[in-house]
Formats: structure tokens, C-alpha cells, sequence
């Protein structure tokens, strides 16, 4: 007998050799996966396509939230610089004014002593005056022989009478110092009326608060907004008396105030 075979050498119904076919399969299969290769590598392959846009918009929404931080950081940093430049031309401005006062106050001690010094020579001299006028009138009242004479205590107490005349507009200073119980008695009396004060104060009902929130050198208080620098009236809820001030600082929990004395104050915020 014949051996039956694989069907190798058998031809199919076009006439084509099996194992030909096969192989030619085969190439295209291996021609199909180089092409896609090269579609892959040429970023041309439909599923790098469909990747590369979801890729793409991730980096442009990641481009665009850099951008904002670095302009938000900028802004920070630019309103922070004009912050710091303000607080140091105040405290410049503050520093010179203190200095001004200081000098004023110690002038005007000095004009002070020296104008009652100038008085009291002043005063010294129209005494001096009065008192040579008297004795001289006093000379030329002198009785001529024969005459009465003049009584001396009487003359004495007419010259005390011109001088006290020539005085009147004088005022001495008045030099008494205080003892230490009268100091100490005004003292207590001082605390005595502090702790009343806060005693009161802490029994006062408070009203209805109104929203606070702070901002960049910026105070908002219920509807209203005050910005550093801005003049501003705080009331008392004790003493219902009004304070005139300048707003120098805003922080998150007190502002800082300059009276129109030049005090300096602070006043926390509620919260």
C-alpha cells in the first residue's frame, strides 16, 4: 500500500500549494505587525492618538494651574512688598514726628523758664524803681527847719504800701511739694476710680457686634471698609465718648491707632 500524507503536497482547490499559502500568511501577518510598528513609532497608531489628546490636555490643564500659582505668587509678593514699604515709611514717619515732639517739648520748657526768668527780672526792676522814687519824694518831703518832721514809721509804712502797689502784677511761682501721704492718698483715690470704671465696664451689656474681617491693609466692618491710614472715630460703650484716630496697622486679630495727641493705641477685633 500507498502511505497517506499530511495533505502537504496535496493542492487546494485554486491549485495552490498549502504550505505556499501558509507562508505567505505568515508574511502578511509579520508585514501587518511592521506596519503597525511603524504607526506606533510615527505616533499615527489610532490608539496613541486616542491617548496622546487625553495626555495632551492633562499637561495644558497642569501648564495653566502653574501659570496661576506663579501669577497668584507674584501678586502675594507684590502686595506684600507694598505692605512692607507702607509699614516702613509710617514707622519713618512716626519715628520724625516723635523725634519733632520731643525736641518742641524740651524748647519749650526752656522758653518757658526763660520768659518767667525774664519776668521776675523784669518785676525785679520796676520794684527797684518804685522803691528810689519813694525815697526820694521821701527826701524832698523832708520839712525845712521849723517845720514838723516827718514820722519815720510812718514813711516806712508808705514806702511798704508803694512797693506792695508796684508789685501787685508779680506773681511768685508756687514751690510746695506734695507730701507722701497726700500722694499716696491720690494715688488710692486714682485706683480706687479705675476699678470702679472696670467694674462697670464689665457690667455693661454690649450690643450687637457687627461682622469683622481683616484684608490686605484692608478693615471690613459690617457694610463698611477702611483701608491703612484712613481717619477713623472709636466710641467708648462705657463713657459713650468718641476717640479721633488714624488707622496704622491691620492685623488679624487688633488694629493699631494713633490718637491726635500722638498716642499710640490697640484695639482688638471681635472675633
Amino acid at each position: 500500500g500507498d502511505a497517506e500524507g499530511d495533505g502537504e503536497g496535496e493542492a487546494g482547490p485554486d491549485g495552490e500549494d498549502p504550505r505556499a499559502r501558509r507562508l505567505r500568511e505568515v508574511d502578511d501577518e509579520i508585514a501587518k505587525l511592521e506596519r503597525e510598528m511603524e504607526m506606533i513609532d510615527s505616533a499615527g497608531h489610532p490608539e496613541v492618538q486616542t491617548r496622546l489628546k487625553v495626555f495632551e490636555a492633562v499637561r495644558e490643564d497642569s501648564l495653566a494651574r502653574a501659570e496661576y500659582r506663579q501669577r497668584l505668587a507674584l501678586e502675594v509678593a507684590a502686595a506684600m512688598l507694598k505692605y512692607e514699604r507702607a509699614a516702613a515709611e509710617d514707622v519713618f514717619r512716626d519715628s520724625c514726628e516723635e523725634v519733632k515732639r520731643m525736641l518742641r517739648e524740651g524748647v519749650d520748657d526752656q522758653l518757658r523758664l526763660l520768659k518767667e526768668k525774664r519776668d521776675d527780672i523784669t518785676n525785679s526792676k520796676e520794684r527797684k524803681r518804685s522803691t528810689r522814687k519813694l525815697r526820694s519824694k521821701t527826701k524832698k518831703d523832708e520839712p525845712a527847719e521849723g517845720e514838723d518832721k516827718v514820722d519815720p514809721e510812718a514813711a516806712k509804712k508808705a514806702a511798704m504800701d508803694a512797693t506792695l502797689v508796684a508789685s501787685v502784677d508779680w506773681e511768685p511761682p508756687i514751690e510746695q511739694p506734695l507730701k507722701e501721704d497726700e500722694i499716696l492718698s491720690d494715688l488710692k483715690a486714682v485706683h480706687g476710680e479705675w476699678k470702679a470704671f472696670a467694674e462697670q465696664f464689665a457690667r455693661t451689656p454690649t450690643g450687637a457686634l457687627l461682622p469683622v474681617e481683616t484684608g490686605v491693609n484692608t478693615l471690613h466692618v459690617g457694610a463698611e471698609t477702611f483701608e491703612k491710614g484712613a481717619r477713623v472715630i472709636v466710641t467708648s460703650e462705657l463713657t459713650h465718648e468718641d476717640f479721633y484716630c488714624t488707622l496704622t496697622t491691620i492685623g488679624a486679630g487688633e488694629v493699631g491707632l494713633r490718637l491726635n495727641d500722638g498716642s499710640r493705641s490697640r484695639l482688638p477685633l471681635s472675633p
